[in-house]
């Protein structure tokens, strides 16, 4: 994920919440904070595992696209690297100029990345659960972070609005000719410039 595409998730968490928890190379509350030198290599490495572990247990579509609102970044040190966030991964069809969604979904919960030499790896991912189980997991795994998870997570205008972001950059990056995104049932929405 380019630097951009993260920027914009930290701005819609910080138009949501005035801030995005600890994104600065600050020490906050006793704990090491993670730089935006370190963002893009944390969200490739969360990219790949939505991608991989996760894309791949939906409906296959011809292109899958993770995107994301984090909620907040924490540094363990230098080498272990704690990330709360909404999660959301769709697989698209390419039909005519249109990407169709086929499937997806929402992963909101907290990742465990471990540096290595070339970037970060996903060593643990705490996800929320589904159903009757959804909020009580969501409040263990976001603890005192549960009310900016709420906020980035009922916004439905945001997330979308970051969704279609995502996409547009994901479309002009491969250079796919496509001009709209559509969901089932819905009428096809034209992809950011």
């Amino acid at each position: 994920m380019n630097q951009r595409k993260f920027f914009i998730a930290l701005a819609v968490c910080a138009f949501v919440m005035g801030g995005c928890g600890q994104q600065s190379a600050e020490r906050q509350n006793g704990e090491d904070s993670v730089g935006m030198e370190q963002a893009e290599p944390l969200q490739m490495a969360i990219e790949s595992y939505l991608v991989d572990s996760i894309g791949g247990r939906y409906a296959w579509g011809e292109v899958c696209i993770p995107y994301s609102g984090f909620i907040v970044v924490e540094g363990e040190g230098l080498d272990t690297v704690r990330v709360w966030g909404d999660w959301w991964v769709d697989n698209f069809d390419l039909v005519g100029d249109t990407l169709k969604c086929v499937s997806g979904g929402s992963h909101p919960g907290m990742f465990v990345l471990v540096k290595e030499a070339d970037g970060y790896r996903v060593d643990v991912f705490d996800q929320v659960e589904d159903g009757s189980r959804c909020q009580p997991s969501a409040e263990r795994i976001f603890g005192k972070h549960y009310e900016d998870f709420h906020a980035v997570n009922s916004n439905e205008g945001i997330r979308d609005s970051v969704r279609l972001e995502v996409v547009s950059e994901y479309v002009r990056e491969h250079g796919l000719k496509v001009t709209c995104l559509q969901d089932y049932g819905w009428p096809a929405v034209e992809l950011w410039k």
